[in-house]
C-alpha cells in the first residue's frame, strides 16, 4: 500500500546520494579511525577533533541519514563549524552500503536496536575510543541525527541512557517503533499511536538503567511526507513518560518564526524541547551564513528555513558556553573549508536571545526534526571507495522489489 510513497522517497534519496558523493570526493575535514573495537555492526568511524582541543571537552555523536555519509552530513549540518567555535569533539559513525541498500542505519532491525549488539554496540565502542584517545568528558556526551540517523539516535538514547547527557532527534521516530521492514514503512508513512506509558516502557526495558534520563530535543517539519510528523509527537510521549512530565508543555513560544514547546522538570530544568518547523519538508532545518548563530550548507534534505537546528541543539545542551579551541587553530581549520556558506564566525554566549513564553509577548531571535531497508553485512573495509560502487542514480524499482521481498 506504500509503494508510491516509497518510490517518491527513493527518488528524492537519489538526489541526496548524488550530492553526498560529490561532497565525499571533495571534503577532508574528517579523519577515519580503525581498530576501535570488535565492531559487531560493521560501521565505519570518523572523527573531527579541533586542533588545540583541551582535555575534558564534550563529545557529540552525529548520525547521518539514508544515502548520506559522515562527511556530507557534517557539511550540510555544520557541526564541525560549531566544534571549532565552541570547543568540542565530533564522532561521526557511517553506515555501509553492504549493511543497508540505502545506507540507512538499521533502526528497525531487531539485531540492531538492542544493547550490547549490532550497530548500537559499534557506536558505543567508538564513543569509548574517543573518550580514551582524546581525554574527553564522559559526563558530557550527546547524540543527534536526522531521518534514519534520528531514529538511531532514539535507539542509542534508549539502549545506553547512562552514556548520554542529551540527544536530539530530527525527522525521526520513537524507540522500538518498528520491527522489520514492513513495520518500518508503516511507521514512517502512517505513524504508530501508543500510550505514553507503553512507549516509555519500551525504553525502560532496553537497559538496566532506570534514570535519570537524557534531555531531548525534537525537530520535525510539518510538511514532511517522508516521515509523518506524528512521529515527533509519539517521541514526545515516550520521553515525557520517562521524565515524568505531563504531555502538556510547560512553555510555548515562537523562535525565529517557528513554534517551540518546552517541558520543565520539577526542578525547573528543560528536559524536553520540540520545534515544529512549519512548511518544511523532510530533512534538517538550517540557517546557513557567517553569523554566530548560523552554520551549514543548503542541500537535499538540508533545508535553509531561517533557523539552525545545529546551533539550537548545541545551545539546548549547554555547549555554546564552551571555550573555543585556540583562535589560530580555528582560523587554520576554517581556511581549509571550501566556500559554501558554512564559514565559521566568532563564538557566541549560550543563552543569547533565549525565547520567552508567548503569554509574555516574547519572540526570540536566532536560536534553536528514517528510512528502511536491510541486507547482509560485509567487512568494514569492503566499502572503501564506495563512491565508485554506487552510481548517482538509485535503482528505485529494484530497491522497492527487494524491500517488499524482505518484508
Amino acid at each position: 500500500p506504500h509503494g508510491s510513497r516509497w518510490e517518491k522517497l527513493l527518488t528524492a534519496l537519489a538526489a541526496v546520494q548524488a550530492w553526498s558523493e560529490q561532497v565525499d570526493r571533495q571534503e577532508s575535514r574528517l579523519r577515519e579511525v580503525t581498530g576501535f573495537g570488535a565492531n559487531p555492526g560493521e560501521l565505519r568511524m570518523y572523527e573531527y577533533v579541533p586542533a588545540g582541543l583541551p582535555a575534558q571537552a564534550p563529545l557529540v555523536v552525529v548520525l547521518h541519514g539514508c544515502t548520506q555519509s559522515a562527511a556530507s552530513y557534517n557539511k550540510g549540518s555544520g557541526w564541525s563549524t560549531l566544534a571549532d567555535r565552541h570547543g568540542f569533539a565530533l564522532l561521526l559513525p557511517q553506515q555501509q552500503w553492504n549493511n543497508n541498500p540505502l545506507r540507512c542505519f538499521n533502526w528497525f532491525k531487531p539485531e540492531d536496536i538492542e544493547r550490547n549488539q549490532g550497530e548500537p554496540e559499534s557506536i558505543r565502542q567508538m564513543v569509548e575510543h574517543m573518550l580514551g584517545a582524546h581525554s574527553l568528558d564522559r559526563r558530557r556526551i550527546y547524540v543527534t541525527g536526522t531521518s534514519s540517523g534520528g531514529a538511531m539516535t532514539a535507539v542509542m538514547l534508549a539502549t545506553h541512557p547512562e552514556l548520554f547527557a542529551g540527544g536530539a532527534v530530527i525527522a525521526g521516530v520513537p524507540y522500538r517503533a518498528a520491527k522489520g521492514m514492513q513495520e518500518g514503512l508503516e511507521t514512517i508513512f502512517q505513524g504508530r499511536n501508543l500510550a505514553p506509558a507503553e512507549w516509555g516502557g519500551r525504553v525502560r526495558a532496553a537497559s538496566p538503567h532506570q534514570g535519570p534520563w537524557p534531555k531531548l530535543s525534537v525537530w520535525h517539519g510539518d510538511a514532511d511526507t517522508a516521515v509523518k510528523p506524528v512521529n515527533a509527537e509519539e517521541l514526545i510521549k515516550q520521553w515525557s513518560d520517562l521524565h515524568a512530565v505531563p504531555l502538556q508543555p510547560t512553555l510555548e513560544m515562537t523562535v525565529s518564526g517557528y513554534p517551540r514547546r518546552v517541558w520543565l522538570s520539577t526542578t525547573g530544568e528543560e528536559v524536553i524541547e520540540s520545534y515544529t518547523v512549519t512548511g518544511m519538508a523532510h530533512g534538517a532545518p538550517l540557517d546557513p551564513g557567517p553569523a554566530p548563530h548560523q552554520c551549514g550548507t543548503a542541500a537535499p534534505f538540508f533545508n535553509a528555513v531561517g533557523i539552525s537546528s545545529t546551533h539550537r541543539i548545541a545551545d539546548f545542551w549547554g555547549l555554546l558556553a564552551e571555550q573555543p579551541a585556540q583562535a589560530a587553530h580555528e582560523t587554520a581549520a576554517t581556511a581549509a573549508v571550501p566556500p559554501s556558506g558554512d564559514a565559521p564566525a566568532g563564538a557566541t554566549a549560550a543563552g543569547q536571545a533565549r525565547a520567552k513564553p508567548l503569554a509574555n509577548g516574547g519572540d526570540a531571535q536566532q536560536q534553536e526534526a528514517p528510512s528502511a531497508s536491510g541486507a547482509s553485512r560485509r567487512p568494514a573495509d569492503a566499502e572503501q571507495g564506495s563512491g565508485s560502487r554506487r552510481p548517482f542514480g538509485l535503482d528505485v524499482h529494484g530497491i522497492i522489489s527487494a524491500s517488499l521481498e524482505a518484508a
